[in-house]
């Protein structure tokens, strides 16, 4: 008898998850929006995604996380993050890109993919990483959208790390802007500094 471990089956229903989700977005058939595969570069497709009102314009905007279509053999690959403002008849602007936001699946080392979660809250815009073992961290870069100038721009960048075995033993660090100014979302880069 073949027996399957619970974890695998956990990520077997994780990716079909996925994958449902990603072709609902833009299927035809079932799909509110099927614009949204014009946003697609050829060769990636949507990993995962977060719908909100970023500008509070009453339209539903969507950040896309995308992934090589060959990821599986090269794990080190970019992942872009794109947001797309959402206006009547279900048609969408493409607001801005960024390729260094969104870390590989191989980023994480020995302790796998580092990719937790995007979402959007208002008018904030986050990316979350996160990764266990003896030392584990996690990392929460937020990005802002501005009313007035109409800008999207880093807010804050909070990294914690913590020994696992040693509750008291952590470290947090956090950059807002007074750490680094104005810094525009296509311009941020996950590993370079302020």
């Amino acid at each position: 008898m073949y027996r399957t471990s619970t974890p695998a089956i956990a990520i077997i229903l994780f990716s079909l998850t996925l994958s449902l989700a990603s072709t609902n977005l833009y299927a035809k058939g079932g799909a509110k929006y099927p614009n949204i595969k014009e946003f697609i570069p050829e060769g990636y497709r949507i990993f995962d995604t977060a719908s909100g009102d970023f500008n509070a314009d009453g339209f539903r905007d969507y950040l896309i996380v995308l992934k090589s279509i060959n990821e599986n053999t090269n794990p080190n690959g970019e992942r872009p993050l794109i947001l797309l403002k959402g206006a009547a008849k279900n048609k969408f602007e493409l607001v801005a890109r960024n390729d260094s936001v969104v870390l590989c699946a191989n980023c994480g080392g020995v302790f796998g993919d580092p990719y937790q979660s995007v979402s959007i809250k208002g008018n904030l815009i986050t990316v979350e990483h996160s990764i266990g073992g003896a030392w584990q961290w996690e990392r929460v870069v937020t990005f802002r959208y501005n009313f007035e100038t109409k800008d999207i721009v880093l807010h804050e960048d909070i990294t914690k790390s913590r020994q696992k075995h040693s509750p008291n033993n952590q470290k947090s660090i956090a950059s807002n802007k007074s750490d680094f100014g104005v810094l525009a979302f296509s311009s941020y880069a996950y590993n370079k500094g302020f």
